[in-house]
C-alpha cells in the first residue's frame, strides 16, 4: 500500500517472493500500469485475487512464475471495478475479497465476494476470467 500511496513506485505494484531456491529467495515486483493501491490478495490454484481499492478486484494468472522477465510472471485475466469514479491512489473502493467459496471442478471458486468500503458487498461470478 505505502509504496503506491507514497509515490515510490509509478503504478500499482504486486510483490512476489520466489522461493524456487529456498536458500536464495528472490523478491519480484510486478507493475500493473494502473494508478491505484493494492491491498489484500489471496491465492487459489493458479490465480491471485487482489483487492486494489479504486481499481477493484484484479485477477492475476501466476502460472508463468518461471518466466525470466518479471513482467511476464503475472498476467491479468480479469477485473471488476467497484469504484464509480476515476481511479486514483486513494483508500476508497475494494478493500478485500474472498475467493474460497465452492469449487467449479477445476480448483477455481464458484464465486468471489468483494468488500467495497463505500458500496458494500459484491458477489461475483468470475468464471469468464479463469482459463479452464
Amino acid at each position: 500500500e505505502l509504496d503506491e500511496s507514497g509515490g515510490t513506485v509509478s503504478s500499482q505494484t504486486t510483490y512476489v517472493v520466489d522461493y524456487e531456491l529456498l536458500t536464495s529467495p528472490v523478491l519480484v515486483p510486478w507493475a500493473s500500469g494502473i494508478t491505484s493501491i493494492d491491498h489484500n490478495l489471496y491465492i487459489r490454484g493458479r490465480y491471485v485475487y487482489e483487492a486494489n481499492y479504486q481499481a477493484g478486484l484484479r485477477i492475476l494468472d501466476i502460472s508463468q512464475m518461471t518466466a525470466t522477465t518479471a513482467q511476464n510472471k503475472l498476467r491479468e485475466t480479469g477485473y471488476f471495478k467497484t469504484w464509480q469514479s476515476t481511479i486514483n491512489r486513494a483508500f476508497n473502493g475494494a478493500w478485500s475479497n474472498y475467493p474460497y467459496f465452492g469449487d467449479d471442478g477445476n480448483g477455481n471458486p464458484e464465486f468471489v465476494v468483494v468488500q467495497d468500503i463505500e458500496q458494500g458487498l459484491f458477489v461475483l461470478d468470475v468464471s469468464d476470467a479463469l482459463e479452464q
